[in-house]
C-alpha cells in the first residue's frame, strides 16, 4: 500500500496482537535503509490464515501450559 507522506508509523514493524484488528503486523519499509528521501512510504500489512482447532496460534496464550 503506496501512502503520499513521509512516515506511517515511524517504525519498521509494528505488531497488531488485538483480536479486533484483522492484520498480525504492519511493515513499512523505508525504516529498513538509513537514508530514504522519496516524499512517500509503502506499508505491507500482513494476515494471519484462518485459526482452527489444533492449529499453532501466531502470538502465545497466556495460560498455564505457557507460564
Amino acid at each position: 500500500m503506496l501512502h503520499g507522506i513521509d512516515s506511517f508509523q515511524g517504525c519498521p514493524i509494528m505488531n497488531y496482537p488485538d483480536k479486533d484488528v484483522p492484520w498480525t503486523r504492519i511493515v513499512e519499509h523505508k525504516h529498513f535503509k538509513k537514508k530514504c528521501p522519496l516524499g512517500f512510504t509503502v506499508i505491507t500489512r500482513e494476515y494471519p490464515k484462518s485459526y482452527c482447532d489444533g492449529a499453532e496460534p501466531y502470538y502465545p496464550v497466556n495460560d498455564a501450559k505457557n507460564n
